[in-house]
């Protein structure tokens, strides 16, 4: 049922246009419950936001700012994707808030082999931090985790990727880069079947 804007015309009886008013208090309702709690919510919480869903901003670009921050949801490269970002006063550089993550399930990855982590093609400067945990074993003070501080960037001809990571964890597992895609490497023999990964985006200019 969609909301009709152009009720009650100017020559309309009361008994004409209620079918239509009562048609549109409840489309407004319905619709103001997407993401909030509905107008006829009877508790405190009316009025109140249940969730935020913000699609890609309306003409796909960042917005300007002047005195007060904005929070969007923005897509740089299709291989990032969507991703929420706020962006502060006067057009202060956007900084991504939404989190990159590996499955709910583990990785596995084989002896010597590597698992892609996310791909920069459409990029031209990339900073970020990189959580890896190696929960391969069931005492959870031995689990082994690594923190990969890196930047990516393309040299000035745009041809060349670069990536500098300095990579701070167990010597089984390693941060590695492949063309302009970021990797994590299994240095050992044998199979690592339980690891997980986070990937925080501090930066992104294409």
């Amino acid at each position: 049922m969609a909301f009709n804007a152009n009720i009650p015309q100017p020559t309309d009886r009361l008994s004409t246009s209620q079918q239509d008013l009562l048609n549109n208090n409840s489309a407004l309702n319905t619709v103001f419950g997407i993401d909030h709690y509905p107008f006829d919510n009877a508790t405190a919480n009316s009025g109140f936001h249940n969730v935020v869903t913000q699609p890609l901003i309306v003409g796909s670009n960042h917005p300007t700012t002047t005195t007060n921050p904005k929070i969007y949801a923005m897509q740089d490269t299709s291989n990032i994707g969507v991703l929420q970002y706020s962006r502060g006063p006067s057009n202060s550089w956007p900084t991504p808030i939404t989190k990159r993550q590996s499955p709910s399930t583990a990785i596995s990855i084989n002896g010597g082999a590597t698992s892609n982590v996310i791909d920069f093609t459409g990029a031209n400067l990339i900073i970020g931090t990189l959580y890896i945990a190696n929960a391969s074993t069931t005492n959870a003070s031995n689990v082994k985790n690594g923190v990969a501080q890196f930047t990516y960037h393309l040299v000035e001809t745009g041809s060349v990727p670069s990536f500098d990571i300095n990579y701070s964890g167990t010597s089984t597992l390693s941060v590695i880069s492949s063309g302009k895609i970021l990797q994590i490497k299994n240095t050992t023999g044998s199979v690592i079947n339980a690891i997980y990964w986070t990937l925080e985006l501090h930066r992104i200019k294409t």
